[in-house]
């Protein structure tokens, strides 16, 4: 299994198990006894559940959260209120962070079909071209909806007269 969000956040900010909130150390350890569990159902032949990815997609997300949370309430902590009104700026929050850095691989996975001459795509060719975008457009599709990415710079979408492929504008 790829690594997961939350341990990327982890080891992207070098925070250890130990200096987590209790709540943050519960949730990782249900997460790796759901995928041993998976892993055991693997290794036996048997097909996995969807529920089950799901489920590790569901306590990814909210580790994810946990760690961002504890994240800032460390950084609020350093910081204290000694910020110069003269100084204040609009800070990005981790989360805001972490979402605009997702989205630039998306984009970034957009330019390179771009670059390729491609403007419409089948299903197939999403996937080899752009692994990232096609995971996250299948994790997020919803039937009868207009399915897609909207980045800056691009758009992906599923063609409605033709579902089997999406256009990138």
């Amino acid at each position: 299994m790829q690594q997961l969000a939350y341990e990327k956040l982890m080891a992207d900010n070098q925070i250890t198990l130990e200096e987590l909130p209790t709540d943050a150390k519960s949730g990782i350890k249900e997460i790796k006894q759901v995928i041993h569990a998976l892993n055991m159902t693997e290794q036996r032949g048997q097909k996995v559940n969807p529920a089950t990815i799901e489920k590790i997609k569901r306590l990814d997300k909210a580790l994810v959260r946990e760690i961002v949370d504890y994240m800032e309430e460390t950084e609020e902590s350093t910081q204290g209120n000694q910020m110069n009104s003269s100084e204040a700026k609009p800070q990005q929050s981790l989360e805001e962070k972490a979402n605009f850095d997702e989205g630039i691989g998306y984009e970034n996975e957009m330019e390179g079909i771009r670059k390729s001459g491609k403007s419409e795509l089948s299903i197939d060719e999403l996937k080899s071209m752009a692994p990232k975008c096609y995971k996250k457009i299948f994790a997020t599709y919803e039937d009868g909806q207009p399915n897609g990415i909207k980045t800056s710079k691009y758009t992906l979408i599923e063609n409605q007269n033709n579902p089997k492929t999406f256009n990138l504008n």
